[in-house]
């Protein structure tokens, strides 16, 4: 088909955007953006009404520019049959939008995008062009944002804020270095006289940011956009519950230290104690615990309610004082009432010892075990391995599928871009349920094995862990058992995973003296043993 490269007359609209992140700060302003449009509507003698012009500054990383979305749906419905915009990374920097021009293109609603340096027409090599444009864009934008992600959080490791410096500190940059902060000395001795004024206790937080806008004439950091003003009551409220001015950093899910050059407002102890002042609006303080085992993982049997560990210090008759540890259950006593009695912890840990004996298996049989599952592995590898291999090769087919969709899409031979979205979809769907399949049957070749093992393992080496162990070693290790801790009448319950329960009703074949394992007689009893059949299969499927 003739592509009409005439655009003289036609009705066209200018799409003028700045990204708002940091990044993209460096792209040519809506107003430089503006002229030069202006000049290629002029060169072109396109129609384009001052009403016609969008201007836009939101980041097109993602989906959501309402403006945008707004010409696209006046692009379908007739209103405009040309874009003018400064580049065509203005458009789209995500793959949705640049599907939606892609398709008003080959749908013939959309004739052309012009730009200062590039006129794309609605078919033959320019649709292909701005494909691939679109693509490096988006490309751009991905690794832009990651290597920004890495590079500040890479900041936080070595403890210095990533953004725009706190209240009370500045921005300094050395010669070839990145920005760190220095403290602000017109702002930070106030902020600090109003932490002195708050922890006198005579003074509201209210009144004490009173004193500071009103009395000391604080004003907060000119920006080119923001500051300049009183602080604001939010904002004040933030700064009293920001650890970062005793010195610990939060970024996100990163937690730091604050590096050791920078000044810090007030102590850890003055910071909670701010807090303690504020009430509701301060943070609570963390709650550090003694350091016992089984915290939060053993029930009451009796209200449900959980059961803590606690140390008491008790005076002996020599006069000296010894800690006694306990577990006891944690009922208010109001809402709910247990008769159940508190039990020491080293009780449960006798208790526990004595299920770990139940489940202890021998090492002799541990290792024969082992060699077992390992050939049990490989036999069920082989047969797997020709079941991967026709799965992947239909992840291929389904690819060349999608390409060859893509190539009939550009050509104009599907019934437009809803069919083309369909079919795609279609194909997508397929590739999914195959890459489930190959990825649960990965998983399964090469798990199930190393499962098996380190529970084999397990039961061989508990008992000792936890007799030496540390606390966390014996919650660890207890957890591990099974599941439904509680407590019943001093009586710990527990319902043992299903490989420890065979364990522990098969003591007789889990504990079997080495010479017994290697006697093929006896091997040939026990391996047409139910049980043990039984047992076997759960470990190989």
């Amino acid at each position: 088909m003739e592509i009409n490269r005439n655009l003289t007359g036609l009705k066209a609209i200018e799409y003028n955007r700045k990204s708002s992140e940091d990044e993209e700060r460096q792209i040519a302003s809506l107003e430089d953006q503006h002229a030069e449009n202006q000049k290629v509507i002029e060169r072109h003698q396109l129609k384009v009404a001052k009403c016609d012009i969008i201007e836009e500054s939101k980041s097109a990383k993602k989906p959501g520019r309402p403006k945008f979305n707004k010409m696209a749906e006046d692009i379908a419905n007739g209103k405009y049959q040309v874009i003018v915009c400064w580049q065509a990374n203005r458009l789209a920097r995500n793959s949705r939008d640049a599907g939606e021009i892609i398709g008003l293109l080959s749908d013939k609603k959309l004739i052309a995008i012009v730009t200062p340096g590039k006129i794309y027409y609605n078919g033959g090599e320019d649709k292909l062009l701005l494909y691939i444009e679109f693509g490096m864009s988006e490309k751009y934008s991905d690794d832009l944002s990651a290597n920004v992600i890495r590079g500040m959080t890479s900041k936080v490791g070595r403890g210095w804020w990533p953004g725009r410096p706190k209240v009370g500190y500045v921005n300094i940059k050395y010669d070839g270095e990145e920005p760190v902060q220095i403290i602000d000395e017109q702002r930070f001795p106030l902020l600090r006289r109003a932490i002195d004024l708050f922890l006198d206790g005579n003074h509201t937080a209210p009144r004490v940011l009173e004193i500071l806008n009103d009395e000391w004439g604080f004003k907060m950091r000119k920006t080119k956009r923001t500051g300049g003003g009183k602080m604001s009551k939010g904002k004040f409220y933030s700064f009293l519950s920001d650890p970062f001015y005793y010195g610990k950093l939060i970024w996100g899910k990163e937690i730091g230290d604050v590096h050791k050059n920078l000044k810090r407002l007030l102590s850890e102890d003055e910071f909670w104690k701010v807090q303690a002042l504020m009430g509701k609006r301060g943070q609570a303080r963390p709650s550090v615990h003694t350091k016992l085992p089984f915290r939060g993982l053993i029930k009451c049997g009796e209200c449900q309610s959980t059961w803590i560990p606690y140390a008491r210090p008790r005076q002996t008759v020599d006069g000296s004082f010894k800690l006694y540890e306990y577990i006891r259950c944690n009922h208010d006593g109001i809402s709910k009432k247990c008769t159940q009695k508190q039990v020491t912890i080293q009780e449960i840990e006798k208790q526990v010892l004595e299920l770990l004996d139940q489940i202890t298996i021998s090492e002799d049989f541990c290792n024969w075990a082992i060699d077992w599952i390992k050939k049990q592995h490989q036999t069920e590898s082989s047969a797997q391995l020709q079941i991967l291999k026709n799965l992947e090769s239909s992840l291929e087919q389904i690819q060349g599928r999608k390409n060859k969709l893509v190539e009939m899409y550009m050509d104009s031979l599907l019934d437009g871009q809803a069919d083309y979205k369909k079919r795609k979809a279609d194909l997508e769907k397929e590739e999914q349920d195959i890459q489930k399949e190959l990825n649960a049957l990965k998983t399964r070749t090469n798990n199930w094995m190393d499962l098996a093992i380190k529970t084999f393992n397990f039961a061989k080496n508990a008992r000792y862990h936890f007799e030496h162990g540390t606390f966390e070693d014996k919650t660890l290790i207890l957890r591990t058992l099974g599941s439904n801790f509680y407590m019943l009448n001093g009586k710990l319950c527990v319902d043992l995973i299903k490989p420890f329960f065979i364990f522990k009703n098969n003591q007789d074949l889990v504990n079997v003296p080495f010479e017994t394992i290697e006697n093929p007689e006896y091997a040939d009893v026990m391996a047409g043993t139910d049980d043990l059949e039984h047992w076997f299969l759960k470990w190989s499927g």
